[in-house]
This record gives C-alpha cells, sequence and structure tokens, in this order.
C-alpha cells in the first residue's frame, strides 16, 4: 500500500502572545486505488478473452481534505 497523506500547518501571530494556527490535511493525495490480483474467475485461463484483466479494487480509499482553524491565546 503506497498512499500520500500530506499535512500543512501556518502559525500567525495577531499580537500580545496569541497565535492563529490553520491547518490542512489531505489523505489519499493522488487518489490512487489497489487492484486486485486476477483469480481464476477473472482469466487467468491464457485461451479466454478475459486473460490478465483485473476489474475489482481490494480497496477504494477515496482523497480526504479536512481544514483546521485554531486560536491560541
Amino acid at each position: 500500500m503506497s498512499f500520500l497523506n500530506v499535512s500543512l500547518t501556518r502559525s500567525i501571530g495577531v499580537g500580545r502572545g496569541r497565535t492563529v494556527q490553520l491547518r490542512v490535511d489531505a489523505q489519499n493525495l493522488l487518489n490512487r486505488q489497489h487492484w486486485q490480483n486476477p483469480s481464476a474467475a477473472q482469466g487467468m485461463n491464457p485461451t479466454s478473452t478475459n486473460f490478465g484483466k483485473v476489474t475489482t479494487v481490494t480497496q477504494n480509499f477515496m482523497r480526504f481534505v479536512t481544514f483546521g482553524f485554531k486560536v491560541n491565546f
């Protein structure tokens, strides 16, 4: 499994020891799917027209992006 997860954080001072923190988290940034290996039913017979075809996904993780906002005082 190889997913690319990214988190970016930026802290901004607004005076008198107060800060605002902005955050963006992205899970499965490239929106990649992992395909299942071909099984006998999906075409492991070399004379079949479906030989070597892979049509199912083992794990279908969607891309998720979340935003955060935090005030420290």
